[in-house]
């Protein structure tokens, strides 16, 4: 009953004033936002910050806070039941003119300037009814002390006599209180489906991401390995043409000794050309003319030792003639797919690069909007807790 009391004399010194209620209890809180202040904030352990919860029932802003971090000098009464908040949080919300109340004879009440004690006793005999508690009766023994502090003097608490606990709410309060809560009940509901769907949104999101990051990934491998191959043909390539200076170093060598043969034969041949090409091919054919002009018969050319290393440079040389052409060939077709590879090579190196960006892009916009939408969810769920716990009002 004394707690019942407490709370309805914080009640009645709530009308016309801006309010901040310490641990107050459900129905406590209905009991005060039921009289006509002009703001009321709760202090609830728990609740989110600056969570605005609605009205009250005459249409003043009803708040939840989990702690006192209001602005300085904005409230005209604080009621603090069992002396939570620290002394200089209830000075700094404090108006100049405005009331602290508490139960408990602590730090913060002693920092008061001015202060005041009440006691409620029990009623006793005829003078009350069933178990009502007036304030300063001087009827029976103490049963609650109320503390009240202020930086100016503290005014006279006007006598109350409450025969009867009254009902916190009428009817059409109670309705009034029931259809908020269920708007915002609905309200929040709707709103946490939304963030679900938002949530299923951005794990497939993230699925796709990573599949496209595999595949990325996938590709780039293959494009490394293929660049690793183009490596070993480059070297390859280069041991080819090793192998063909080799061989026109051997074919010079061939060409000279031919030269060499036929000015002992005392015939017109001009100076050997340089290995390769159309020259050389002349030159081996004005050769041949040339024996055949002297009327050397091949098969007795064939029987001289001279003309027996003759046919054997022509064969070597036409050998060595085809063999270079075929390297030649290769090699030209094998720098043709060298160029295209490193080409295709660097688009690919250029699109991967595109693809991270767009693909680092995308993400950072996916963790943004998960970040908000976990952040809306917490909220949606502390005020969904907060209605579901509220009490049931018949």
């Amino acid at each position: 009953m004394s707690e019942a009391f407490f709370w309805r004399l914080a009640a009645s010194l709530s009308t016309g004033r801006r309010v901040m209620l310490v641990d107050a209890p459900v129905d406590a809180l209905m009991e005060v936002a039921a009289v006509e202040l002009t703001e009321l904030v709760a202090i609830t352990p728990g609740s989110a910050a600056r969570a605005v919860v609605g009205t009250t029932v005459h249409g003043s802003p009803l708040r939840l806070r989990p702690d006192a971090r209001e602005r300085a000098g904005s409230k005209e009464l604080v009621v603090d039941r069992h002396g939570r908040l620290e002394a200089e949080d209830v000075r700094r919300v404090l108006s100049r003119g405005g009331l602290y109340v508490t139960g408990l004879l602590g730090p913060a009440f002693l920092a008061f300037e001015h202060r005041t004690e009440v006691e409620v006793r029990a009623c006793q005999g005829l003078v009350c009814e069933g178990d009502a508690l007036g304030l300063d009766a001087g009827l029976g023994e103490v049963a609650l002390r109320i503390f009240v502090g202020s930086r100016v003097p503290v005014p006279v608490l006007p006598g109350l006599f409450l025969p009867s606990p009254p009902p916190v709410l009428v009817e059409s309060e109670a309705n009034h209180v029931r259809e908020q809560a269920e708007a915002a009940l609905e309200a929040a509901q709707a709103d946490l489906s939304t963030l679900r769907l938002i949530d299923r949104r951005n794990d497939a999101q993230k699925a796709r991401w990573a599949e496209e990051r595999q595949t990325r990934n996938t590709e780039l491998e293959a494009a490394r390995r293929r660049v690793s191959e183009l490596e070993g043909d480059r070297a390859d390539f280069e041991a080819l043409r090793a192998r063909a200076a080799e061989a026109r170093t051997d074919t010079q060598l061939a060409v000279d000794a031919l030269a060499f043969g036929l000015k002992a034969l005392d015939l017109p041949l001009p100076a050997p050309p340089a290995v390769g090409g159309p020259a050389m091919i002349a030159f081996l054919n004005l050769a041949k003319e040339l024996l055949e002009r002297v009327g050397l018969d091949r098969r007795a050319a064939e029987s001289t030792p001279l003309g027996t290393r003759t046919v054997a440079l022509e064969a070597r040389l036409e050998e060595q003639h085809h063999r270079l052409r075929r390297e030649v060939d290769e090699r030209r077709h094998r720098e043709n797919d060298l160029e295209a590879l490193l080409r295709a090579h660097l688009e690919l190196e250029a699109m991967l690069g595109q693809t991270v960006e767009i693909l680092e892009a995308e993400r950072d916009t996916l963790l943004a909007e998960r970040h908000t939408a976990d952040a809306n969810l917490a909220l949606l769920r502390d005020e969904v807790a907060l209605m579901r716990s509220g009490p049931a009002v018949s």
